[in-house]
């Protein structure tokens, strides 16, 4: 694995333990990490998951040998080798916590690491155990739990029908 690249002192680092995460820090354990960055003003907080590492796809052009196809097939995609995501500039997918920082700047934050896993899995459970226990929303930039499984239902698109009952 690519050994990760820490920015200077000047960019606000992540933080673990109360330490700056280090170019000695060992990440290539990790799949990720569940993070909580905080307005220290304010102490309103964003809680999310980040990966250090991804599966990037990559297309073969038409009658590539290794995509095992010939030119009159389609292009295939494969996986290429595990690369390293953007977890060091990262600031959170909120828009509101973006809005925020755009406005004051990047000083005004902290970024800590609560959490590192070794797998997808544990990550999302996480952090989906972790927003399930807040209680009181108007201190987190947080505005939505789990969209990915809880969509809202879509009210009057479907007109119940009714069944006629066969026997009696």
């Amino acid at each position: 694995m690519v050994k990760s690249h820490i920015p200077d002192e000047s960019v606000n680092p992540w933080r673990f333990n109360r330490r700056p995460v280090t170019s000695t820090y060992p990440i290539e354990r990790y799949w990720g990490f569940l993070y909580c960055i905080t307005h220290k003003p304010t102490r309103r907080r964003y809680v999310g998951r980040k990966a250090c590492w991804c599966l990037k796809w990559r297309r073969f052009p038409l009658g590539f040998p290794s995509s095992g196809t010939s030119g009159s097939q389609k292009a295939r995609s494969a996986r290429s080798p595990i690369v390293e995501t953007d977890w060091l500039e990262y600031w959170g997918s909120s828009k509101h916590l973006a809005r925020h920082i755009r406005e004051v700047g990047t000083g005004e934050f902290r970024r800590d690491i609560l959490e590192w896993h070794t797998d997808q899995w544990s990550l999302h459970e996480a952090e989906k155990a972790f927003l399930f226990q807040i209680e009181d929303w108007g201190l987190w930039y947080n505005s939505a739990l789990c969209l990915q499984y809880y969509k809202p239902k879509q009210v009057g698109r479907h007109k119940p029908t009714s069944r006629k009952r066969s026997g009696k």
